[in-house]
């Protein structure tokens, strides 16, 4: 909503969504349950706000699995963001797919390991 106070124009704050809240939350304390939790909420394709939190969501767990170096951890990320992957448009889910797999490769996976996850994950995306 736009308001106008004389020749400035001002904007109503938006209320946030819940998972926004409880995104924003979750990273200022580093809580990976929290953010596990957002990522494997349910929500509707049409729900901007509350995809955009899980997005983030992911992002946010994957951060702090990269800064522990926890290579299973990211593995299992992989594996558990696949449901939301079926709520969101394919060019989303390949950026999303694309920035994990860097974050692996960061997290101090082998290459070894690095190409039975793009595997996997190939014969999953079938």
């Amino acid at each position: 909503k736009k308001m106008t106070d004389g020749d400035v124009e001002m904007r109503e704050e938006e209320e946030l969504h819940p998972l926004e809240e409880k995104l924003q939350e979750a990273r200022e304390k580093g809580d990976k349950v929290a953010l596990a939790e957002i990522i494997l909420a349910e929500c509707e394709r049409e729900d901007v706000k509350a995809v955009k939190a899980r997005e983030g969501a992911v992002y946010a767990y994957g951060k702090l699995l990269v800064e522990k170096h926890d290579v299973d951890g990211m593995k299992q990320l992989l594996v558990d963001v696949r449901p939301f992957f079926g709520v969101i448009a394919k060019s989303r889910t390949a950026r999303i797919v694309r920035k994990l797999f860097d974050m692996v490769s960061a997290s101090g996976c082998s290459l070894e390991e690095q190409v039975n996850l793009v595997e996997e994950f190939i014969v999953w995306s079938r």
